[in-house]
């Protein structure tokens, strides 16, 4: 196999894992939303004024969701930059978060210390996937915008040392040092 058919199948590889990534982006949007009106209407206000044994409407700035012994396991509320949806665990530390802001909505998913280890974003200008190690640190990142898919490889400092992209004018392979300087490229 050639180094070009290499990269067209690395391509098209990074267009497949951009697509499963918006839908499950969406999927856990969809589990989420479900959940909370599950929530809402078992454990909601008094069906009073409801119709068919639904309320019409429930307003609130902030839902809590807590276990018998009133920790918060759920919170949804509303804040500057939009809504915010973040699940806790036991320890009553965020271990996932998902809003939407004005650029689109994000997903991260965070370790019991509360650094990011999985981020996922589907923005205004493009979607992509961040890896973080045990330190918080991103060592993973797939984009993709409307000038094409982009790979990078990051050290243990988070600096840049592999990229590969496909834009327009064709593939590329990047290798940098620790300084972020180009090494070596091709084409």
């Amino acid at each position: 196999m050639t180094t070009e058919e290499r990269l067209e199948v690395l391509e098209k590889e990074l267009v497949r894992t951009g697509s499963r990534a918006r839908w499950s982006l969406v999927g856990t949007a969809l589990v989420i939303v479900v959940g909370v009106v599950l929530c809402i209407t078992a454990y909601g206000p008094s069906k009073a004024g409801s119709v068919g044994g639904a309320e019409r409407e429930v307003r609130a700035g902030k839902f809590t969701l807590v276990t018998q012994d009133g920790m918060a396991q759920a919170v949804l509320h509303v804040t500057e930059d939009g809504p915010l949806l973040g699940l806790y665990d036991a320890q009553g530390k965020v271990r996932i978060g998902l809003t939407v802001t004005e650029a689109g909505p994000m997903l991260r998913l965070q370790d019991s210390r509360g650094n990011v280890r999985v981020s996922l974003a589907a923005t205004t200008t493009g979607q992509g996937l961040g890896v973080y190690d045990d330190r918080g640190i991103g060592r993973i990142g797939l984009t993709v915008t409307e000038a094409g898919p982009t790979l990078g490889l990051l050290d243990a400092q988070g600096n840049a040392r592999v990229g590969l992209t496909v834009q327009t004018d064709g593939p590329s392979l990047d290798f940098y040092s620790a300084q972020e300087k180009s090494i070596w490229r091709a084409p």
